[in-house]
């Protein structure tokens, strides 16, 4: 229904009782028959819960059942229809769970584009920023370095860098750089950042 992207937004918890991955006309969707939805201040309901577009690609991996996840979403029809992640959620309440056959390092990706999309960074600056910080950090020219405590950026740099680059602004880098760092991903950031520089300062010293 287009009609339906003129619906007021609201948050709720869902927790799916089950939950398909499926393929329509448009691409892959989420469906989530008789899912309980919690509404502060309304009485609990189950209803048929679907995420389409980008949506889906926001929310579908951290789709499990019986799973609790907060969720903006719009009336659709009878069912409610996903519209993304709501922007004030923590993002420790959205850690992907690690499963089996899926490897850490695509358990960190997925995490670090969670974090990143509960804080609206456009989609697709999305997979840079997420490649510069899995790969230890980048080089950042002197113009797009954060005016920051200079304690903070040498702890801190390999995340915030990343973030410069894609020319987030200071306040909402920091954000973001301060929720990635309240994760268990934060401490393999780190062991990458520090093989970044160990190997700089090695061919440093080869070339010398």
């Amino acid at each position: 229904m287009a009609a339906d992207r003129y619906k007021p937004a609201f948050t709720v918890t869902v927790v799916p009782d089950s939950v398909e991955m499926l393929v329509g006309g448009t691409g892959p969707y989420a469906l989530m028959r008789e899912a309980v939805v919690l509404r502060k201040g309304s009485e609990d309901a189950v209803r048929t819960v679907m995420a389409f577009g980008s949506a889906y690609r926001s929310v579908s991996h951290l789709l499990q059942t019986g799973r609790p996840i907060e969720l903006a979403v719009r009336h659709h029809g009878g069912s409610l229809k996903v519209v993304g992640l709501p922007k004030n959620v923590d993002p420790a309440s959205l850690l992907v769970p690690h499963e089996e056959g899926r490897s850490q390092r695509d358990t960190d990706i997925l995490t670090l584009g969670t974090v990143l999309r509960v804080f609206g960074v456009e989609e697709d600056a999305i997979p840079g920023i997420v490649v510069d910080m899995m790969s230890g950090g980048v080089e950042c020219d002197e113009d797009r370095v954060f005016d920051i405590d200079p304690d903070l950026e040498e702890t801190l740099g390999h995340v915030l860098a990343p973030l410069a680059v894609a020319q987030i602004e200071e306040p909402l880098a920091l954000a973001i750089t301060d929720a990635i760092a309240s994760l268990p991903v934060m401490e393999r950031l780190e062991d990458a950042a520090l093989l970044r520089r160990q190997t700089t300062a090695r061919e440093f010293m080869l070339a010398a």
